[in-house]
């Protein structure tokens, strides 16, 4: 099942059901839900068809569903209107393991679709001519060979939608250009998948990637990459090889959090800007917070209870004080 990015509709896939009064035998359909009246707003079946997955667009505005038929290939991705439940686009993609239901991605700020076929290839495919653009092919061994890539990569999209980092759970992550299908970086891992929640990230204009990986001396050094000149090394800048950060883009540059502590760095340069220490041996919530604006950050800048806030163009303190709350609490809690 899937939700409607407002949470209105609900859309969920049902097996052998009677969906009518008629005399139909019972179907695989697909059926949307109005959540506030807990009313059925449309049926959607298709001979000898069964509905694989199902996924709304960001903007609330299409409803895909891959349907599966064995005895057919390509196998068909249908678009409808979110309201109306017409069919907008259809695509035909192929499915290399289609028992294993290749599923697909809306393209951020973007009309195109990235679909899998289910085993290492990628399409990207333009909704409005319904014309496959790119073809993107992952070559790289098999480093486990009892875990099998997954049904579609885990992704990545910079918010341009003009670049993709795939996981594909081989120890492997591809940084993929959209525009030219180009591979431009492969980034091994060492364990079962790369984890791009906590160890990638895309800068807010797209123009930067950061990293982190284990290298060959067992350490996990972050690296900062310039993708508008086919993905070079900035910048590299060690960690703790006990942490692990989670890298967020900030308009105010790169935050990595580890450990209660959290760093500032530069976007350019990858310098230090500011860290914010929290309880050294507490693996807990990071004692800090900037504003919606990357303004302005507060959090404890020194080895004692006071609490700093901070202008984070000129990297000035505002005001310092100490919270009257006691140490084992400021520890435990959050800024």
């Amino acid at each position: 099942s899937t939700s409607h990015p407002n949470g209105r509709l609900r859309a969920c896939t049902y097996s052998n059901v009677k969906i009518d009064d008629t005399k139909r035998p019972a179907q695989d359909c697909v059926v949307v839900w109005n959540t506030a009246t807990a009313k059925r707003v449309h049926n959607f079946t298709r001979e000898d068809c069964i509905p694989a997955w199902l996924l709304f667009d960001p903007d609330g505005d299409f409803l895909a569903i891959r349907w599966y038929d064995s005895s057919k290939k390509p196998q068909l991705l249908e678009f409808r209107d979110a309201e109306s439940g017409d069919v907008v686009h259809t695509i035909e993609c192929p499915i290399v393991q289609p028992a294993r239901a290749g599923t697909a991605h809306f393209v951020p700020a973007s009309n195109k679709v990235l679909v899998s076929d289910g085993a290492r290839t990628l399409y990207l495919w333009d909704l409005d001519s319904q014309q496959q653009i790119a073809q993107m092919t992952d070559t790289q061994p098999i480093r486990l060979p009892n875990n099998p890539p997954l049904l579609l990569p885990e992704v990545l999209f910079s918010s341009d939608g003009r670049y993709v980092l795939a996981d594909y759970a081989s120890r492997h992550a591809v940084l993929w250009d959209l525009v030219t299908g180009k591979d431009l970086h492969t980034f091994v891992g060492d364990r079962g998948n790369c984890d791009l929640s906590t160890n990638f990230a895309f800068s807010p204009d797209g123009r930067r990637f950061i990293s982190r990986m284990r290298d060959d001396n067992s350490e996990y050094p972050v690296y900062l990459w310039d993708l508008e000149n086919d993905c070079q090394q900035v910048v590299g800048t060690d960690f703790d090889s006990r942490t692990s950060p989670v890298l967020r883009p900030n308009s105010a540059g790169w935050i990595s959090e580890s450990w209660g502590d959290c760093t500032l760095f530069d976007h350019d340069s990858g310098k230090q800007k500011i860290k914010f220490s929290g309880a050294p041996t507490v693996a807990g919530p990071v004692q800090y917070s900037i504003s919606m604006d990357g303004q302005r950050a507060i959090g404890r800048t020194e080895p004692d209870k006071t609490l700093s806030l901070w202008d984070l163009k000129s990297l000035t303190p505002i005001v310092s004080f100490e919270p009257a709350i006691a140490d084992e609490d400021l520890r435990s809690g959050t800024v």
